[in-house]
């Protein structure tokens, strides 16, 4: 049900403002490649490495990626709802009153660098789609967060203060159409020992899976 929703978008989408119409989504195609086959044609869907650690020490963080980037830093406030979606997970980010994305993504919690394939579409309409789909799926859970992004060659550093939970460094390693897992892997390992992170800091779960814990936790006292 889910999947209908989405398209295609762009990788570098924080850093190229949208042409966005009143009253419509726009989709983008987010270098898809286009493959011949029998039917037509297919497209591979987009995809990151991506892990998540907890950032003990900000301001050491801030000066590595300032030191590493070739772009950035940015910062900018992101409200991410969650909604049931059975086999993923579908969230819309709302970034501003006439600009929002419809994310559906798959990812594996695991500690470790892990790959993450994604379908994102963009919205100039994020308060009524956000009203479609709280009245037809349902809301699963939601995260507000301050970002701060740099790019480091491929990879797109996050530094998050999230409500709630606190400051997190997350990686994402854009693959390119014949890179492959292990070698997004690799630099991620790589960007890891430049920011200093140890096994003891990389979370598995999702902003809104740890959120969703810690009521769990006040709820009942555990």
């Amino acid at each position: 049900m889910c999947d209908d929703a989405l398209r295609f978008a762009e990788t570098n989408r924080d850093f190229r403002p949208a042409q966005l119409r009143r009253h419509s989504i726009v989709f983008f195609f987010h270098r898809a490649v286009s493959l011949k086959a029998k039917g037509g044609p297919k497209f591979i869907m987009p995809s990151n490495i991506e892990i998540k650690a907890i950032l003990r020490n900000r301001p050491a963080a801030e000066a590595v990626a300032a030191r590493l980037s070739n772009a950035g830093p940015k910062t900018f406030r992101q409200e991410d709802f969650f909604f049931n979606c059975a086999g993923a997970r579908l969230k819309l980010r709302i970034l501003a009153a006439d600009h929002g994305e419809l994310i559906r993504y798959e990812r594996v919690d695991i500690a470790d660098a892990r790959r993450s394939t994604y379908l994102i579409a963009r919205t100039a309409d994020p308060k009524i789609l956000l009203d479609i789909l709280r009245a037809t799926l349902g809301t699963a859970g939601v995260v507000r967060k301050m970002r701060t992004l740099y790019l480091i060659g491929q990879t797109r550093v996050h530094l998050d203060q999230v409500e709630g939970l606190g400051d997190f460094l997350e990686l994402e390693v854009v693959l390119q159409p014949a890179q492959s897992e292990a070698e997004g892997k690799s630099i991620a390992a790589a960007l890891l020992i430049d920011f200093g992170v140890d096994k003891q800091q990389i979370v598995a779960e999702a902003y809104v899976d740890l959120l969703a814990h810690q009521k769990d936790v006040v709820s009942t006292g555990i």
